[in-house]
């Protein structure tokens, strides 16, 4: 038998009904797309700070990877086309510079795409966390 759970235990926060369904449904939503593959992962994480265009995407990953990870622009651009499909990412609009703002294309997360990131983070974490319960993985030194 599940224990009972009155409204009184619940606490109030200044979420609105719909911020509170549209953000259960991406959240269980996004569970659909896990695990990401590398790419994606990276795709996805360099977008979550701000909007990119592409070469922006691809710059942002070399950096964060310590250079280990070079996307190409044929696999940039393919899984940008699939992650588009799924709502994962969006076109935005590019401000960055008039002259070539019209042939760039930027690139920013859905709140979906929020979702999913935030999804395949946390079930890393979980997998490291296992992993150093099995001496598998040391903590970092300070």
């Amino acid at each position: 038998m599940y224990p009972s759970i009155s409204v009184a235990d619940v606490p109030v926060t200044a979420i609105s009904e719909t911020e509170i369904v549209s953000r259960t449904s991406n959240d269980l939503e996004a569970q659909r797309f896990l695990p990401l593959t590398l790419v994606e992962f990276h795709i996805l994480a360099a977008l979550s700070d701000q909007p990119r265009h592409g070469y922006g995407i691809m710059q942002e990953v070399e950096v964060r990877s310590k250079g280990k990870l070079k996307i190409g622009a044929g696999t940039l651009y393919g899984a940008l086309k699939r992650m588009l499909a799924d709502q994962l990412v969006d076109e935005t609009d590019d401000t960055s510079d008039s002259a070539t703002a019209e042939r760039r294309r930027c690139y920013g997360l859905t709140p979906l795409g929020l979702a999913v990131i935030r999804a395949d983070s946390s079930r890393l974490a979980k997998l490291v966390q296992y992993a150093r319960s099995k001496a598998l993985v040391q903590p970092r030194a300070v």
